[in-house]
């Protein structure tokens, strides 16, 4: 079923419509407007004498009353039926390829109604047998007794059209119209008001196309869509719910929800699923969508994870201070917590530590000192290289009492910068670190006045900020060497300064045969390279990933050379122009 002729039919109503208006405005076009009710045939309802029976083409009868006519009628110019206006007619009615006829009030045709031009409802008509060859542009109602027969022409506009028997077959004789010998029927409520026969499609022979998408069966869609099937799972926090309509496919149809489980919690006329103190497990939901002759079914599995919270106690010696506990560095008594994330459910567990400590009598020194600082006197003891230096005494509390000196002496090195230098795209994230030294105070510096004085930096990088970055670290009183690295973006497009190509010459022989976008603009970003032609039609959309540009249209079709209009819209802006077609 094709989805995407909305947009070409009304186009081709466009240019009748013009049509038609510009016949109107000729000096041989005469207009007539009801003053008064009456039949068709009698002079004294007009304004400007008698209107033929057959409406010649550029003249207008305008309809603001009940009018009844019982003579056959052609129309080759337009008939307008107003919202105030009526008009019944007990015999045949032929639009001409050239002529329109436009209700917006009540139109009552007891026999045939034979399209060859335009007709646009937007108020009720009533048709005894309704046969198109042209263009119905119906977002209003009609309604056809008898048989609705689709001969080649177009039906769209998303009204209602009440038929117990539909028939499509093509016709060669409509290509003129329509611009096709296929009918089409696009967005319409299309429905059989007889209980006994409750479908109105009869006959479809020949090509024929019904939007699948926009046509409904009695408001029912005619190819039902519950979308695709979805796994989720949700961390049972406070306050927590998950709304099943935002799992939904895109352009789903219209559907109930169902628990095949009993969580409880499941509110059906709203879709939202409320796990706060919902016990962990797996619930399991349908959406099913009810069409016209089947329905659809789609299945929802959410599993909820508990969210776990877990106590404990430590208590640890002075002289062993600081205590590392799942990534917290511990020197004072108190009661912790660290909420951590499980690597198999995704959901935080909250762990609570009573950390007690058992004093020491003696203390723990850290000194760090420039190889130039040695020796080192401390508590009698000499040092002329780094390391520990300790006299140990037992005590009542289990804990040894500790004198300690850790001395470290700093030779200190180049810092070890720890970076790929490169990202490919602008505002990607460059991973900027460096060697860590235990104690150390490291100095970043870098364009844009950039400083850091951590040991793992992060950010994004463009061209602004790209170019040489440096690094130092003091350690105990002591400056290490610089260390420098380069930071640079592979692809770089500017926008401002991209020159599109005005001239495709798509003549297969690989040579300028397509317009390659993504060529140009590379891999960093998004854009849509829509391509109309002289008078608006879009004839070709590019999204990134696509088949480029090569001189056929959307359908494949080869187009013809010309002066084509583009439009390239990218993250930096849009960027609109000409293309010569040359084959």
């Amino acid at each position: 079923m094709k989805t995407n002729l909305l947009h070409t039919s009304f186009l081709k109503l466009s240019t009748i419509l013009l049509f038609s208006l510009l016949l109107s405005n000729t000096a041989f076009s005469i207009t007539y407007t009801s003053i008064a009710d009456g039949s068709y045939n009698d002079c004294s309802v007009w304004d400007n004498g008698c209107p033929n029976n057959n409406i010649q083409q550029g003249d207008t009868v305008i309809i603001n009353h009940v009018v009844t006519s019982s003579s056959s009628m052609n129309v080759n110019g337009v008939l307008l039926i107003n919202v105030s206006g009526s008009f019944s007619s007990s015999n045949d009615i032929e639009i001409a390829s050239v002529g329109e006829i436009n209700n917006n009030g009540s139109l009552t045709i007891d026999s045939e109604l034979h399209i060859d031009g335009t007709f646009i409802n937007s108020g009720l008509s009533v048709i005894y047998l309704l046969h198109i060859d042209g263009i119905v542009s119906n977002t209003g109602t009609i309604k056809v007794q008898d048989e609705t027969y689709i001969h080649g022409g177009i039906v769209d506009g998303g009204g209602t059209l009440l038929t117990c028997d539909l028939d499509m077959e093509n016709n060669s004789s409509s290509v003129a119209v329509t611009g096709s010998a296929c009918p089409e029927l696009l967005s319409q409520n299309l429905c059989c008001e007889d209980p006994n026969n409750l479908n109105p499609i009869d006959e479809l022979s020949g090509c024929w196309s019904i939007d699948s998408v926009n046509v409904t069966i009695c408001e029912m869609p005619f190819i039902p869509n519950a979308g695709d099937n979805d796994v989720s799972s949700l961390c049972n926090a406070g306050g927590s719910s998950i709304d099943l309509n935002s799992l939904l496919s895109t352009g789903v149809n219209s559907g109930i929800f169902t628990e095949t489980t009993g969580s409880g919690s499941f509110n059906a006329a709203t879709g939202v699923l409320n796990t706060d103190g919902l016990t962990p497990g797996t619930y399991t939901f349908t959406y099913t969508v009810t069409g016209f002759t089947s329905n659809d079914v789609s299945t929802f599995e959410i599993t909820i994870f508990p969210v776990l919270n877990t106590s404990s106690s430590f208590t640890s010696c002075e002289n062993e201070l600081p205590y590392d506990w799942n990534g917290m560095v511990l020197d004072q008594e108190g009661d912790y917590s660290v909420t951590l994330s499980s690597t198999v459910t995704g959901c935080d567990s909250i762990v609570n530590l009573a950390f007690s400590i058992n004093p020491a009598s003696t203390s723990i020194t850290q000194l760090s000192a420039c190889s130039g600082d040695l020796p080192i006197e401390w508590n009698g003891v000499t040092a002329n290289e780094g390391g520990s230096y300790s006299v140990t005494l037992p005590s009542s509390t289990g804990c040894d009492s500790v004198a300690l000196l850790e001395l470290s002496v700093q030779l200190l090195e180049m810092p070890a910068i720890l970076s790929q230098g490169t990202v490919e795209c602008p505002q990607d994230i460059i991973d900027l670190s460096v060697e860590d030294v235990s104690g150390a105070e490291f100095y970043w510096a870098g364009p844009m006045d950039y400083e850091s004085q951590d040991v793992v930096n992060a950010f994004e990088l463009d061209n602004s900020n790209s170019g040489l970055y440096s690094v130092y670290y003091v350690l105990d009183g002591c400056e290490s060497e610089v260390a420098q690295i380069e930071l640079n973006v592979e692809n770089i497009f500017e926008y401002k300064q991209f020159d599109f190509p005005n001239v495709i010459t798509a003549n297969e022989d690989n040579v300028n045969d397509e317009i390659e976008v993504e060529k140009y603009v590379g891999n960093c970003s998004d854009f849509s390279l829509t391509v109309r032609d002289r008078w608006g039609n879009q004839v070709y959309v590019q999204e990134r990933g696509e088949p480029s540009f090569n001189g056929n249209s959307i359908l494949g079709e080869k187009l013809p050379e010309g002066v084509y209009f583009y439009k390239l819209t990218h993250s930096q802006g849009s960027k609109t122009g000409f293309i010569h077609l040359l084959k």
